[in-house]
């Protein structure tokens, strides 16, 4: 395969180029002017911001490279304009893609065309969405004002009401709205608080995924009235577990992402569920549930009320196509299926392919690209969904 080509010059993203690392201003601008052969781009860690499509074309020995120790260190956010393909590259070779993260709102598929004439390699790259957002410790909300900003509110109706509330992103006290809520109620994803006459609003990302209230209150969010009955909201995986014959069923439930009790309940903050139910338990995620097996007893699946195997939560929900004279490796972090039927799950648990094809190639994946190297005249595209 291709050897790693050499660069006329490497250019720092920031101090060179002027690109702003933290988000708030668009890089478009200046990346477009700086993609030009024979040029290595360094990011360091930060987060920025793509604000429409980009295409590398005719273009050789290029780079961009995040300098962070993980991927998660070099952010791309992508805006709902540059979607769903905020990458393509077409007519180039001897590119390099190494070390950073693609981050869209609210779960948004992103698609990345290459078509080549030559060598690409690509390393260390996922995606992921704002909600996954759990691990900042500033207690401002204000580093999410550029997007993916939801707001709940919890109205009082004159009698003494309590209420918990947990999302899959961070959640802050709304200080411009009306709440009278302080910040020591509220502690990581999850506030609490309790109210007679007054309204607590919320800002927060994500998606709510418990919801507990004693006593009567409004719930609002993003503005609009919600029954608190109908929280979590659904906008995720449901799965609905039932007993078969009534009797107990001891099970085990693993998600991407926190998983609530649909009506309400904690949350699992290791992503898993360890339940037992002689009737049906519903969960919600704001991710993907990828894996339902039971240890005792017999158990039906639905997910979004649809009766399924429960084979099929863990089927890969990415894509790798491949078609022309190309020879490849994938590595992925997940199971990788060859020509995968999604509705089978299950799958070899591996997670490297290689081959030539002078066709078409389909495999299906779960988890980022550990590496992905392309050499030859053809096209290939990552779905990540």
């Amino acid at each position: 395969m291709h050897s790693d080509p050499t660069y006329d010059r490497v250019r720092c993203a920031v101090s060179d180029l002027g690109l702003d690392p933290t988000g708030a201003d668009p890089v478009d601008d200046a990346l477009a002017a700086a993609t030009e052969t024979g040029t290595r781009i360094e990011f360091p860690p930060g987060e920025y911001l793509l604000a429409r499509p980009h295409t590398l074309a005719d273009v050789e020995r290029h780079a961009w490279v995040g300098t962070g120790e993980d991927r998660e260190a070099v952010r791309l956010l992508v805006a709902e304009e540059a979607l769903p393909t905020p990458l393509t590259v077409t007519g180039s070779r001897d590119l390099l893609f190494d070390g950073f993260t693609f981050v869209t709102e609210r779960s948004r598929p992103v698609e990345w065309g290459l078509d080549v004439d030559g060598s690409v390699t690509v390393a260390d790259v996922g995606v992921t969405d704002r909600g996954d957002e759990t691990t900042h410790d500033e207690p401002s909300i204000d580093r999410y004002r550029r997007g993916g900003i939801r707001t709940l509110s919890v109205v009082g109706r004159g009698a003494v009401a309590s209420y918990e509330v947990t999302v899959s992103g961070r959640i802050c006290p709304d200080a411009s709205g009306p709440s009278h809520t302080p910040a020591a109620n509220v502690s990581g994803p999850t506030a609490e608080g309790s109210l007679r006459d007054e309204i607590d609003q919320y800002r927060f990302t994500g998606e709510v995924t418990a919801f507990s209230l004693t006593g009567p209150a409004d719930v609002r969010v993003d503005g609009r009235p919600v029954s608190p009955t109908r929280l979590p909201a659904t906008d995720g995986d449901v799965v609905r577990v039932e007993s078969r014959h009534g009797d107990p069923v001891d099970y085990r439930l693993d998600a991407d992402a926190p998983v609530g009790q649909v009506g309400g309940g904690a949350v699992a903050a290791d992503h898993t569920i360890e339940g037992r139910t002689s009737a049906a338990d519903g969960w919600v995620t704001s991710g993907h549930f990828d894996q339902f097996e039971t240890e005792a007893g017999s158990a039906r699946l639905f997910q979004e009320r649809v009766l399924v195997s429960p084979a099929a939560l863990s089927a890969p929900r990415n894509d790798f196509l491949v078609a022309g004279d190309v020879e490849y490796t994938l590595r992925t972090e997940g199971r990788l299926h060859e020509d995968a039927d999604p509705t089978l799950g299950g799958g070899t648990r591996v997670s490297e392919t290689a081959g030539v094809t002078d066709e078409s190639v389909h495999h299906r994946f779960d988890g980022g690209v550990s590496r992905l190297t392309l050499e030859g005249e053809g096209a290939a595209t990552l779905a990540f969904e």
